[in-house]
């Protein structure tokens, strides 16, 4: 089964194969109307030089467009890996940003609360920049930005609730 790859290579090596066929015609057409001795014959030959040139620059035209549309297809597929290998760390980064807003919530309210979640964004954002949130424990991330922000001190036991636990399941004892 042919693939994408020798499709294109071959489209490519017709295309190149034309140009120089095409090249070859309008050289020895340019020739021809030299050496012409009636007008008629000129313009004749003059028409089919132009038809033939108007090929070749049309083959040279397709040969580039083929060219950037390959260019930007291996953009896009680098642009698709990227994306690719950063969902782990922006479902990292959402499930740390989740915990800590609860953590807000918790501790304040209102305009507080707001302040302390723009103040969260600000800081997870500049921290995204430098990849902090692809390492380490996420219990770590939240208890760092915690206290940043002013939630907890650092000899503080900060308590993380998974989603939907509620706060005296997360302490009940394991009964197995």
């Amino acid at each position: 089964m042919e693939t994408l790859a020798d499709t294109t290579e071959a489209r490519a090596r017709r295309l190149a194969r034309f140009a120089e066929l095409a090249e070859s015609i309008a050289e020895h057409l340019h020739d021809e109307i030299l050496t012409a001795e009636t007008a008629q014959d000129k313009r004749d030959l003059t028409l089919a030089f132009h038809r033939i040139t108007r090929s070749g620059r049309q083959t040279m035209a397709l040969e580039a467009k083929l060219e950037r549309d390959a260019r930007l297809e291996i953009a896009a597929d680098l642009a698709r890996a990227e994306r690719s290998a950063r969902e782990p760390v922006e479902r990292r980064k959402a499930q740390i940003a989740a915990a800590v807003e609860r953590l807000i919530w918790h501790e304040a309210s209102g305009e507080a609360a707001e302040d302390l979640e723009s103040l969260l964004g600000d800081i997870m954002d500049e921290e995204d920049l430098h990849d902090r949130y692809a390492e380490g424990p996420v219990e770590d991330h939240i208890r760092r930005l915690c206290i940043a922000l002013g939630l907890a001190r650092p000899q503080d036991d900060i308590l993380i609730m998974p989603m939907g636990l509620a706060a005296s399941e997360a302490h009940a004892p394991n009964s197995s």
